[in-house]
């Protein structure tokens, strides 16, 4: 075997192993188990993704385009990571969701919203007074989203805000990057 064979097997692995880990992606550690002692059953993982600093560097630079659409923007984000679970029928509804009851040490509730059964939580991460990773938790009865972003979200959201007095909730959908997702 030759060397270059050798490293074309070796990053052909590597890139087998990254996509596995890309579409097994169950949410920050510890928050399914902690949404599963809520809810008094087993959630059933329907889909899940995980773009880390390269992958979101590289569909990033395949969604710019020169036609007159708007590029979908990814130059703040470093990660986004989705999963998707199916809530069993006879599950309960969550008490109260919150991120102590999730594991999640450090973060910061910014909006809390519950109505009939249903909630949603965002949460953030602040880092050196400055937004690094914000993460929503949608419980609806049926199905439960986790969405997690990272990177310079303080940016993003000052984007937001920017193009939001420009042109109001257009404006502000279209500077977020992943509302064309």
């Amino acid at each position: 075997m030759t060397l270059r064979s050798l490293l074309g097997a070796a990053l052909g692995v590597a890139l087998v192993a990254g996509e596995v880990s890309c579409v097994a992606y169950r949410g920050p550690r510890g928050v399914e188990a902690a949404i599963e002692r809520e809810i008094g059953a087993e959630l059933e993982r329907e889909f899940g993704l995980k773009l880390g600093w390269t992958s979101t560097r590289l569909v990033g630079s395949l969604t710019r385009s020169d036609a007159g659409d708007e590029p979908l923007d990814l130059r703040d984000l470093t990660g986004i990571g989705v999963a998707v679970f199916a809530v069993p029928e006879g599950a309960r509804p969550p008490r109260r969701l919150d991120a102590r009851r999730l594991g999640l040490r450090g973060w910061e509730t910014v909006i809390d919203v519950r109505d009939e059964g249903e909630q949603v939580l965002l949460l953030a991460k602040p880092r050196g007074g400055a937004i690094r990773e914000m993460l929503a938790v949608v419980y609806d009865g049926e199905e439960v989203v986790l969405a997690r972003l990272r990177g310079r979200l303080d940016r993003l959201i000052g984007r937001m805000l920017g193009a939001a007095e420009e042109d109001g909730a257009r404006g502000a959908r279209r500077a977020l990057p992943v509302s064309e997702i």
